[in-house]
Parts: C-alpha cells; structure tokens; sequence
C-alpha cells in the first residue's frame, strides 16, 4: 500500500498527488515540492489516504519538506518580482501593438523559470516580446496560450448569484455547455443572462441538466396533442420543481397533472376514468330524522325491483338500410355469374343450351345446322 496527499499550486486549481514520506501534514499546509518544470510551493488539499500499488501509473514524487521563514520570504519576494515584470510585459505588449491580453505571471519557487499566461483569438507571433523579456528576466521564459474561462478561474470575481466564481471554488475541469441545455430548462434565451463573465455559457447550466433529462424522458413534448379525462389536449409546459405538465384543453383551460398520471403516460398508457362519485345511501339515524321531522324513505321502491328489465332497442335504420344493400349486392352478383332464380332462370338456361348444341330432333339427315343441305 502507497499513501498519497493532494496538493494544490493555484486556487480552484487541480489535485497533484504527493507520497507524504514521515511528514505530519495537514489540510492547508504550505509545503515544497518537485515537479518536472522545478521546485513549486502548494497548499496541502487532500487528506492523507492509502492505495494499492497496482493502482499507480508510476511512483509518486516526495513531499520535500513543509515551508520555513525562509520559504515564506522566498514567495514574498517572488510576488514582489511577478508584478513588476508583468508591469513591464503590459507595456512592451501596447508599444508593440500586439493582439493578445497579458492575464498573469508566475515565478517558481527557485525561480528556474517565468510563466507568463495571456489570452489571443488566435496565433500570436511572440518572438520579439520573448526577447525583450529576456533582457529584463534573465530566466527561461515560457508563454502559455489560455482559454476566456481559465482566465476567469484565475482572476475570480462573483457570478449574477452573488457567490464567487463556481470555477474558482470547486470545479476541477470545464464540461461541455450548449445551448440546448438552457432549452431543455425553459429558460430565456438572452445571451446576457445565461453568459458568465467570461462570456461563455454559464457552466451552472450543466448541473440540473441531467434531471430535466429524466424527468422529461417518455412525456410528451411540449405542443403535442394528447388524450386526457376531460377530453384532447395540447401539452403547455413541464415543471419539474412541482414534477408536473400543463395540458390546455379547447375552451382554454389550463389543467395540471401530476403523479401518478406521469408514470403511465411515461408508459404510454392511457389515463384512468375518473371514478364516478358513489352515492351517499347513509341515511340519518330514526331518531335524529324524528327530531328534524323529516321522513326517511327507501332508495328503491319494491315495485321497481320487481319490474322487469326493458327490451333490447330495435337496430337503427341505418343498419336496416345497409342489409337491403348488401342483399342487392348479392343478386346483381348472381346475376353477372348467370346464377338466376327460379322457373323462369331455368328456362332461359334451356334455350341458351339448344342454341348451341342444336335440337338433334328437329335434325334431317344431310343437312347441316344452318338449314343447308350437304353435298
């Protein structure tokens, strides 16, 4: 088993894991370590936890020790030497007319190196700047490329909420943000409302996302006609605070459905009949109806439980009309097969047969059936 802490360089920035050795440290600690670019002062952030050795990629680098006075007047003097060069780095960067913003300076803690961190729309020739910075620094300088949002989780500053910047406090990595998540929330498509300070998406806008997701997963979309118990309706809007829709029905009314209606419409299944009210047949106590004067009376009569029930109704027309149809249907069918119907069909059949075979009683020996003699 390996024991590692997290350690963190910047604010809101991520957690590097460190092999703590025998050090007895604690969350907010200030300690020096080693990494590839040189010796960098961080901020214990993590407790101190055990791993199995499988689990690591590669050894994990030591903690060097935890910060003295001399450490602590190392940094101030570093700081000190972080704003006059980036003082400096903003004037040569106007003088130049460069098109890139300067966002902020960071010396390592044995100043081995200078980083300096600057946003651009895109490509940005450098190599002159570089130059004149190596007249002042005398160290190695790197320029590093940044994005809107690292430059707002660098700085900081407070969101439309009132609280400071989410990527400045508690979020490690950027997700992605679109515009169909504001969509999926109802809310209003205002670029000045739904843009955080760095002028992206604001990345609030990811976190419920996910639950309107399975709320509305299986309901009908917003406009679509469906069936309910008062009659077709259009669907109006989701809420998923109060985990309900709104269905307008034709005379303009607004109706609200709630659980368990959701589930079995999720399931495709039409909603249940409301169930009819049962009437009320407790009658008052004879004593109490005696007081009032009033007369209790049976809910059925004997003569009506004895009547008998009434006769089935007679079709309608309408179906009357249909079999008279269909029954004329048949006989023109009969009729084109030649299927006639009774003695005088049959006698038609007779003399069909005699014209063509002949009547071989009537028939003279040598002629033929068109009267004509044989020769």
């Amino acid at each position: 088993m390996a024991k590692f802490i997290g350690i963190r360089f910047r604010s809101g920035g991520k957690l590097y894991n460190f092999d703590p050795g025998d050090l007895d440290l604690r969350v907010g600690d200030l300690v020096i370590v080693e990494t590839a670019s040189g010796l960098v002062c961080g901020m214990v952030a993590g407790s101190r936890q055990q791993v199995s050795l499988d689990y690591l990629k590669e050894p994990l680098k030591k903690v060097l020790r935890s910060v003295t006075q001399e450490d602590l007047e190392t940094l101030r003097k570093n700081r000190v030497l972080e704003q006059e060069i980036k003082k400096f780095c903003y004037e040569r960067i106007e003088s130049r007319g460069m098109q890139m913003k300067l966002v902020d300076v960071e010396y390592l803690f044995d100043r081995s190196k200078v980083i300096f961190y600057f946003t651009a729309d895109g490509r940005v020739d450098f190599r002159d700047l570089v130059k004149d910075l190596a007249s002042r620094v005398r160290t190695r300088i790197e320029m590093r490329q940044i994005g809107v949002r690292d430059e707002a989780k660098m700085i900081g500053g407070l969101g439309t909420c009132g609280r400071e910047f989410c990527c400045k406090t508690f979020v490690r990595e950027f997700d992605p943000v679109s515009i169909k998540m504001a969509k999926q929330q109802n809310l209003t498509l205002n670029p000045a409302k739904i843009s955080g300070a760095c002028g992206r998406l604001m990345c609030c806008l990811s976190y419920e996302n996910a639950g309107y997701c399975r709320f509305r997963k299986g309901l009908p979309k917003i406009g679509k006609t469906i069936m309910i118990r008062e009659g077709p309706g259009r669907v109006y809007s989701h809420n998923l605070q109060k985990d309900s829709i709104t269905v307008q029905v034709k005379d303009g009314k607004q109706i609200e459905i709630f659980e368990p209606d959701l589930t079995r419409l999720r399931q495709g299944l039409p909603l249940e009949e409301k169930p009819a009210p049962e009437p009320s047949d407790q009658a008052l106590p004879q004593d109490a109806a005696d007081a009032k004067g009033m007369r209790r009376e049976p809910l059925f009569s004997p003569r009506q439980k004895e009547r008998p029930l009434a006769a089935p109704p007679s079709p309608p027309r309408e179906q009357e009309r249909q079999e008279v149809r269909k029954e004329g249907l048949l006989s023109k069918i009969k009729k084109i097969a030649g299927v006639a119907q009774g003695p005088q069909g049959t006698e038609r059949r007779r003399r069909r047969r005699r014209r063509r075979h002949g009547n071989s009683r009537g028939k003279t020996p040598g002629s033929s059936p068109n009267g004509s003699e044989n020769k």
